[in-house]
């Protein structure tokens, strides 16, 4: 027999089926039209805001909406991918040009040899950092061409920063505070050590931070396996995540695959 604790909770088990059902039935299509209209609207906001971000030369607001509409699996036209790459060699700084490649591979831009040479060349115009040119000249590489790495292999490991110093541009004020006091962090992090999966084991180039995934904008630390595979170096703060259903991790320093 049950007892009359287990009869409530089964009753209020049996009611919150109903009710799940009943909401269901009634507002399942309305609230179908809702999300679209709501994803409708923000898709737009983006289209916007990268449209201006080009045409501004912004490239912090311009891999903002990339992003935003790839996450919503919303294609990027490739010319507009291209021009964010152009837009970022222009304004030569590791960090922002390093997301603007991911967020340009992520959306499969396909560039032809008149825009893979106005890279290259905007970037050697700019006296951009080696890495950055280095970075630029694997869009010129064939699918199952081998990988050219930031840093020379056979450059000596004193020398290894020097890849990433270059002439630095303003890039129209939208440099915030947060991200200058960042510069004093190192560019480049050392893995090593890993017996159970080296492949992780390497050099991780610094990013910029994702405010609206990690909550705070401590550097992301990146090793590129390849465009089709990369492994991220991160800091987890489980009181500053946005993420409440994630906040029973612990806190520290992870490395994962997305």
């Amino acid at each position: 027999a049950l007892t009359e604790e287990e009869v409530v909770k089964e009753d209020e088990e049996e009611i919150l089926e109903e009710v799940e059902y009943a909401l269901t039935e009634e507002d399942l299509a309305r609230l179908k039209v809702q999300e679209a209209q709501q994803r409708k609207i923000a898709l737009m906001r983006a289209r916007a805001k990268l449209s201006k971000a080009l045409h501004d030369q912004h490239v912090q607001d311009a891999v903002e909406a990339v992003e935003l509409m790839l996450d919503e699996e919303e294609p990027v036209p490739s010319e507009h991918l291209a021009a964010l790459l152009r837009c970022a060699a222009q304004f030569p700084d590791a960090e922002r040009f390093a997301r603007a490649v991911s967020a340009a591979q992520r959306g499969k831009v396909t560039l032809d040899e008149q825009t893979f040479a106005a890279l290259v060349g905007t970037l050697l115009a700019s006296e951009a950092p080696h890495a950055l040119v280095r970075c630029a000249l694997n869009f010129g590489l064939p699918p199952d061409g081998h990988f050219i790495p930031l840093i020379p292999y056979e450059i000596r490991i004193d020398d290894r920063n020097d890849v990433f110093r270059g002439a630095t541009n303003d890039d129209s004020g939208e440099l915030d505070l947060d991200l200058v006091a960042e510069t004093d962090l190192p560019p480049m992090l050392e893995f090593a050590g890993c017996r159970f999966k080296p492949e992780l084991n390497g050099l991780y180039q610094r990013q910029l931070g994702r405010k609206d995934l990690l909550g705070h904008l401590r550097p992301i630390y990146q090793k590129q396996m390849g465009f089709s595979r990369r492994y991220r170096c991160f800091y987890w703060d489980a009181a500053l995540t946005p993420d409440e259903t994630a906040r029973d991790r612990e806190s520290g320093w992870y490395i994962a695959s997305k």
